[in-house]
């Protein structure tokens, strides 16, 4: 499951608790802008969640400290999940570990590429774009969005704040993101 946008709210971590219950996963990405520490560690701990993430612009180095202690911090970095290779790009990119990354499934990133969005719908940078020609990435998931929107193969992801989030099917024959809502889901009546 992957979400952004948390902005420190409890009820949206306990939302992603629950939601990872009924969408059956175990592995939640913080995709920036978690804002608090205690969401991270609520998750790992609470949830019994694994926990990775990357930090957006409105997290200090006390989220990034929280994904250390309590789970993954995965800027910049390729993690492997049921054979699938994902690149995470942050809000704080690490041009220098990002040259080695070659062939991957999915990339998480914080900016869109400059060619995949109109004017304001995410931020961009020409650095995603040099990255996804090197690693041709199956499918892109950009989650400095503030609506859910699909624009060929790039899923722009709303923030979990407006009651986005996103799933990711790793299995064959190749990797499915589908996004849901809070709100379209059964939680709907606790809200």
């Amino acid at each position: 499951m992957v979400v952004h946008g948390l902005r420190g709210l409890h009820v949206l971590a306990r939302f992603v608790c629950l939601a990872s219950l009924r969408e059956g996963v175990d592995v939640v990405h913080l995709a920036g802008d978690v804002k608090s520490p205690n969401t991270v560690r609520y998750l790992a701990e609470s949830c019994g969640l694994r926990v990775m993430g990357f930090a957006g612009r409105i997290d200090d180095e006390s989220v990034v400290k929280a994904f250390k202690d309590y789970g993954e911090y995965v800027e910049s970095a390729v993690v492997e999940l049921e054979g699938k290779k994902i690149l995470n790009i942050g809000y704080n990119p690490l041009p220098e570990r990002l040259r080695s990354a070659r062939e991957v499934d999915i990339l998480i990133t914080y900016f869109a590429p400059l060619e995949s969005v109109r004017q304001g719908l995410a931020l961009t940078s020409p650095l995603v774009d040099r990255v996804i020609a090197r690693t041709r990435p199956r499918s892109v998931l950009i989650t400095s969005c503030k609506e859910t929107r699909h624009l060929g193969g790039f899923t722009c992801l709303g923030e979990a704040l407006r009651g986005f989030y996103a799933t990711i099917d790793l299995g064959p024959p190749g990797p499915v993101i589908v996004t849901s809502t809070f709100l379209d889901s059964h939680l709907r009546p606790q809200i």
